[in-house]
């Protein structure tokens, strides 16, 4: 008999291993179904179009927030009204100025199919179940990343040719649409990253260096340099970082909350935690992406138009920044009197038509013209 319950036991710990394995590999399965599915809606010229002409706008439309938003902060704090002007002045500074080696940085995200500069994009899931995607090349055109792959290993073990013959159809898979999805966010996120660590360490270095008695060319130019060197620091930190998990050195007193200004740019910040719940149960229900492919990036966005809004009142964001005061609450206040005006205007507008151009009607006849304006 004792024999017998042992052998039982023996046969129903096998058969609770094969089952553990079939979930397993059924369920990378789906997984990766989900992975072809999102790689598939992002395929299409429109859908880069869109992406790139809205982050675009961001990068135009904050600065120009907080040149707007200084004139009511100046109203209770004149000198924090003129810095936060100055600034928003650095950021457009900033942002040509980071213009060449932000390309440079999002061609090496393509040419390797690894970010960089921050892991967290539009695409939450970013390990993949299909494969590893190949480098086009081993190189890199970015200064950042020449230093970097000095002081680390940036290309991970080494493949043979097996590993290069089965990962083929997943790189050839993404390279038109997670991979383009990837270089796009780099730049962004690169030109905005900069774009704020060169406006506040500028706006910084002009106090200081004028209290010590710096004037004019000089000023400027020390000033400048000096803005430029913040930024070689915080992103050489923050490319550490992301590669190195475990780095935990701060040196630059930007990085922070520029990685911040820049996730808010591309709509890629963290979530609230109702919304991060339901995003990691997303993760976790097998197909649930191809209901949900997306969740952080649209959330982000909703939550953006409601505070640019007359309900900016009730997002928690925006009482957050009402309650920092400074800069935060000035720009919340302005977003707020913004959207109020918008939406007045529309309202007054509504079934009348604004010049030539209609706000209401059904629009045209065709199908696809008419899903052409709509967008």
């Amino acid at each position: 008999t004792f024999a017998k319950t042992n052998n039982q036991k023996v046969a129903q710990g096998f058969v609770f291993m094969a089952l553990d394995q079939l979930l397993k590999k059924s369920g990378n399965i789906l997984k990766a179904l989900d992975e072809i599915f999102i790689a598939n809606i992002l395929t299409g010229v429109k859908t880069h179009v869109v992406n790139t002409v809205s982050n675009t706008a961001m990068t135009i439309w904050k600065p120009t927030e907080m040149l707007l938003s200084s004139g009511i902060r100046a109203i209770g704090d004149p000198k924090g009204g003129l810095k936060q002007f100055r600034t928003g002045l650095y950021m457009f500074e900033g942002i040509i100025r980071g213009q060449n080696e932000s390309l440079k940085i999002a061609m090496d995200t393509f040419m390797h199919g690894k970010n960089f500069m921050d892991s967290q994009q539009l695409m939450e899931n970013t390990k993949s179940v299909l494969g590893t995607e190949l480098r086009f090349r081993h190189g890199f055109s970015s200064k950042h990343l020449k230093k970097l792959s000095q002081d680390i290993d940036l290309h991970g073990d080494k493949l043979t040719l097996y590993d290069v013959l089965t990962n083929i159809p997943v790189t050839v898979l993404k390279a038109g649409n997670t991979r383009l999805i990837s270089m796009e966010d780099a730049y962004f996120k690169s030109t905005n990253f900069r774009a704020s660590v060169f406006a506040r360490a500028k706006a910084e270095q002009m106090d200081l260096l004028y209290k010590q008695g710096l004037r004019g060319k000089e000023l400027v130019q020390t000033a400048t340099k000096n803005a430029n060197d913040a930024v070689t620091l915080a992103v050489d930190e923050q490319m550490m970082k992301n590669a190195n998990q475990a780095y935990d050195i701060q040196l630059s007193k930007f990085a922070d909350d520029a990685l911040q200004y820049a996730r808010e740019t591309t709509f890629t910040q963290n979530l609230g935690a109702y919304s991060q719940a339901f995003s990691d149960a997303v993760s976790t229900i097998p197909l649930m992406r191809q209901v949900f492919p997306f969740i952080r990036t649209p959330l982000n966005l909703i939550s953006d138009t409601i505070q640019r809004s007359p309900l900016a009142p009730l997002s928690g964001r925006w009482w957050t920044n009402i309650r920092a005061g400074g800069e935060k609450r000035a720009l919340a206040l302005t977003q707020l009197s913004m959207g109020v005006g918008l939406y007045t205007t529309m309202a007054q507008y509504y079934g009348w038509g604004l010049g030539e151009i209609p706000i209401t009607g059904v629009g045209e006849g065709n199908f696809n013209l008419r899903e052409n304006q709509r967008e």
